[in-house]
């Protein structure tokens, strides 16, 4: 697995479990602060384009109207799926 693959899954299995914590709109701020939490940091802009990224995979959806973000699909193995980065 490539990096800008692992770091996409990285942030999907982030937004899985901050959705999963009962959060049904998940914000850019919400994954940076889980990711401190783990000790592996990333910056915002990076996490809005992997955001962006996982929109375009069907994975998550972004809401216009209150802009946040939706998660879709709840798992993913981008190691046989058509659709990998």
């Amino acid at each position: 697995m490539g990096e800008a693959l692992r770091n996409t899954k990285l942030i999907f299995d982030a937004f899985v479990k901050v959705s999963g914590a009962g959060a049904k709109a998940i914000l850019p701020g919400d994954l940076v602060q889980y990711m401190r939490e783990q000790n592996d940091p990333m910056g915002i802009w990076k996490i809005v384009g992997e955001l962006n990224t996982l929109n375009e995979l069907g994975l998550i959806q972004f809401d216009e109207e209150s802009a946040t973000w939706h998660l879709i699909e709840k798992s993913w193995d981008p190691t046989w799926s058509q659709t990998a980065v």
